[in-house]
């Protein structure tokens, strides 16, 4: 019996061997899917609040949808309470950050409440981000607007130019007289900054005009994107793309015009301080939300860069500076360029952000373009390599009214 007995121990060690072995194989976790929990949140991001238009003008409406993920079942668009578009299954890759845009055409005089909403396949959603833009009819309100009351523009740098904080001077007049000469005459779209030459560098504006208005034609810039207008009892520039221009000018003198103001001179600043604790920032994947994939001369569009902590610290939220300009042959050419700044919010070891800033490219249409976005380009936060916070992309600029 003795060897009967030590086959059945034999067999019963080779049974049990694989099912050991199996109790302490490790297994690997699976690539880790951040947890989206809590209803959505939505921000406007253009327009501006208070912004002005002209009835029949498409008002572009771009909000930043965060905390999203996958289960987002729509976004909806509203005027006054009244939906006009509900974008389906807008987040197709999951992503717990993105953007979204909508267009109305502005109709009805008066204030009108812009308001959308984001919301998950269970029904919950987000509170309701809003903004009020004013339309004017295309009989012109000007008599009723002073310069104070325009809104914002966007301009060839991609910067959006602030309201006005105070009212002109009393002295000034409240509204811009019609001009009565032979000049070419222009109409203002949307509320406009007036500016001493044509750029935005000229800073401050030295007046503004309001949607409706009608404008004297004086000159255009070589580039054909600022026009010279006359203003009250001296003249001014303003963007182009914020005229509707239906008179002949062909004949219209195209300027320099007057140089750019020197900037001015910054105070050295102190050394940066030494990095506390492990922050490494790292420029992430960029994109742009022009319409159609192109990005168009004279039309603006969005720019986004991820922003990633590969260190062990926290971070603080910190800021990019995006830049473009135009390439031939490997070649950068002169020195035009265009520069719009955005944020971002602090960030945890391993987690990543956003950061966006609106631009507006008009000039060297049919080049090839490099966009470049430095994160923390000041070195406002302290980190142990600074190597790797430059992203980039390369494409041609289509030409459409430039």
């Amino acid at each position: 019996m003795r060897p009967f007995a030590n086959s059945a121990v034999a067999l019963s060690a080779l049974v049990l061997l694989p099912l050991l072995v199996a109790c302490n194989l490790t297994v690997s976790p699976g690539p880790q899917v951040e947890e989206i929990s809590g209803p959505p949140q939505v921000q406007v991001l253009s327009p501006m609040p208070n912004s002005t238009y002209l009835e029949g003008v498409a008002v572009n409406i771009q909000v930043q949808v965060r905390n999203a993920g996958a289960d987002l079942a729509r976004v909806d668009f509203a005027v006054d309470n009244q939906l006009f578009d509900s974008q389906a299954s807008p987040n197709s890759d999951g992503a717990a950050t993105f953007i979204v845009s909508s267009s109305w055409t502005a109709s009805g005089a008066g204030a009108h409440l812009l308001s959308v909403i984001a919301a998950r396949s269970d029904g919950s959603s987000s509170a309701p981000a809003s903004v009020t833009v004013t339309v004017i009819g295309q009989g012109g309100l000007s008599g009723d607007r002073g310069p104070g009351d325009s809104s914002a523009e966007t301009e060839a740098n991609g910067e959006a130019a602030q309201e006005p904080e105070e009212p002109p001077p009393p002295a000034a007049p409240t509204t811009v007289p019609e001009p009565t000469s032979d000049q070419p005459m222009a109409r203002v779209l949307r509320g406009a900054y007036v500016r001493a030459g044509p750029d935005t560098r000229f800073a401050p504006p030295i007046g503004s005009i309001g949607a409706g208005d009608q404008v004297e034609l004086m000159a255009v810039n070589i580039h054909r994107t600022w026009y010279k207008i006359k203003y009250y009892n001296g003249e001014g520039w303003v963007f182009g793309s914020l005229l509707d221009i239906s008179d002949n000018i062909d004949d219209l003198p195209a300027i320099w015009g007057p140089p750019l103001p020197q900037p001015t001179a910054i105070p050295p600043t102190a050394a940066p301080v030494a990095p506390v604790g492990d922050v490494n920032l790292v420029a992430g994947s960029m994109r742009h939300t022009a319409a159609g994939g192109r990005i168009t001369c004279g039309v603006g569009f969005r720019v986004e860069i991820d922003v990633a902590n590969l260190g062990s610290s926290h971070s603080p939220g910190g800021s990019v500076r995006f830049q473009d300009f135009a390439t031939r042959g490997g070649a950068r050419l002169d020195g035009f360029e265009a520069i719009a700044h955005g944020t971002f919010p602090p960030v945890g070891p391993g987690q990543t952000v956003s950061a966006s800033a609106e631009m507006t490219i008009t000039f060297h249409h049919g080049e090839e373009h490099i966009l470049r976005a430095i994160v923390n380009h000041d070195g406002a936060i302290p980190e142990n390599n600074r190597t790797d916070n430059e992203g980039h992309f390369t494409y041609t600029l289509d030409r459409a009214s430039c």
